[in-house]
């Protein structure tokens, strides 16, 4: 039987001959039937974003204010209640009202959104799960109620 509580877009490209090289745009496993299930129909409720930022930046995350960001591998651990599709996609646009801590980071020129990995796992069980390096207190995390101490972390230059 088959685990579908995450699913790695890896294995999709290498599944389909792919070289991760040649995309341009973020790699996002399709999950049909349906947009947010997996197969089975579960549904998705979080979702990761691998982020490389291409040079260090200060940049300011609305009121949690200014932070020092080191150029390198970040990942972001996100949810939504309703539609984690459409939250991707919003989170992979640049124009944008900037609301949440995520959408900061992003707008820098030197941010590129390289891989989403959508789970099945809760968002703050799959953070806690996840290596990194916490670097700014609070990032993502003000609404969290299981005391992560961020949802965005830090992995590193090179990582990959």
């Amino acid at each position: 039987m088959v685990n579908h509580r995450s699913i790695s877009s890896d294995n999709l490209s290498r599944s389909k001959g792919q070289n991760k090289s040649t995309h341009k745009s973020p790699i996002v496993v399709d999950n049909k039937p349906g947009k947010n299930c997996f197969p089975g129909f579960l549904p998705v409720i979080s979702y990761q974003l691998i982020i490389k930022l291409s040079q260090e930046s200060m940049i300011k995350v609305g009121r949690l204010g200014e932070f020092h960001f080191p150029a390198g591998w970040y990942i972001y651990t996100g949810s939504a209640r309703r539609n984690v599709s459409a939250r991707i996609k919003r989170h992979s646009s640049k124009v944008k009202k900037l609301r949440w801590h995520i959408d900061y980071l992003l707008a820098s020129p030197y941010s590129e959104i390289v891989e989403i990995k959508k789970s099945l796992i809760p968002e703050c069980e799959l953070n806690q799960g996840t290596p990194g390096i916490v670097i700014i207190k609070g990032f993502g995390a003000s609404d969290c109620k299981n005391k992560c101490k961020s949802h965005l972390k830090y992995l590193g230059t090179p990582w990959r």
